[in-house]
């Protein structure tokens, strides 16, 4: 059985500083986040957790693990409500077929600012 207590972090692979693929720190072992029900409300509250103002963008980054290996693996469902990631915190049963994991880009700032790519 999965569960969860207060002891944990999110951290961002790679020891980028404003985005990447995020990973839960829990109390004992790091679990990758699956994509099932990721979107930017889910990708804000995680930079708000890591001290950032907002999130610009909830990204996906290729599981190169088993995908099968859900037991290290986790989703979040947030709604706007929650104040912390905590309650956001679904369990893994929804991972086993995400060949996914959930990144972000956070911000210190609510503007945002577009460019073109070639």
């Amino acid at each position: 059985m999965f569960t969860i207590d207060e002891t944990y972090s999110i951290k961002l692979d790679g020891n980028r500083k404003y985005g990447g693929r995020v990973i839960f720190d829990g109390y004992d072992a790091d679990y990758r986040i699956c994509t099932h029900s990721w979107t930017l409300v889910e990708a804000e509250m995680v930079c708000r957790h890591m001290g950032y103002q907002t999130a610009i963008a909830a990204t996906k980054y290729p599981n190169n693990e088993d995908i099968n290996d859900f037991y290290n693996s986790v989703y979040f469902n947030c709604e706007r409500s929650h104040n912390s990631l905590h309650e956001c915190i679904q369990g893994h049963q929804m991972c086993s077929l995400d060949p996914w994991d959930a990144g972000v880009v956070c911000s210190n700032s609510k503007k945002l600012i577009f460019c073109c790519f070639k």
